[in-house]
């Protein structure tokens, strides 16, 4: 089972997907979903939407090392940099699978049911995102998919 779950900076969920079954690939979802997004946002995304280019969008993504070849050391740099940007949107991922069903396996065959866990689960997580005891600190203001 697969999702695409769009966060903020503050790594609240502000969209989400359905729930595609099998092997599906992420860009595969977001053609399928045909996100549209506000002019000038940013999209900080990770190597499995590589080909993924919205309109009016500055996607940000980290470099890929060539088959056989090494990254220079700035590019390691700029990907290291990225990816603790990228951080809030695993974090985000780890709040929403808090919800034990989610992780465990589901016997469940009907996807309304497997839909409804994920809404729920993306639900609990913004609440707690939300809550004033732990509130997240915003950073920059751009989107991680």
């Amino acid at each position: 089972m697969k999702n695409n779950i769009i966060f903020d900076d503050g790594s609240e969920v502000l969209f989400l997907s359905q729930t595609y079954e099998g092997k599906i690939h992420d860009k595969a979802i977001c053609d399928q979903e045909n996100y549209h997004f506000p002019e000038n946002t940013s999209l900080r995304v990770d190597l499995g939407y590589l080909a993924y280019n919205p309109i009016n969008v500055t996607i940000i993504i980290p470099k890929k090392k060539q088959k056989k070849g090494e990254l220079s050391q700035e590019s390691k740099d700029t990907n290291k940099a990225k990816s603790k940007e990228r951080v809030i949107a695993e974090h985000g991922n780890a709040g929403i699978k808090r919800l034990r069903s989610l992780t465990d396996r589901l016997k469940l065959k009907l996807f309304q049911y497997q839909d409804s866990l994920m809404v729920i689960g993306c639900a609990l997580h913004n609440l707690r995102v939300r809550s004033p005891i732990r509130k997240y600190a915003s950073r920059t203001g751009e989107l991680t998919l």
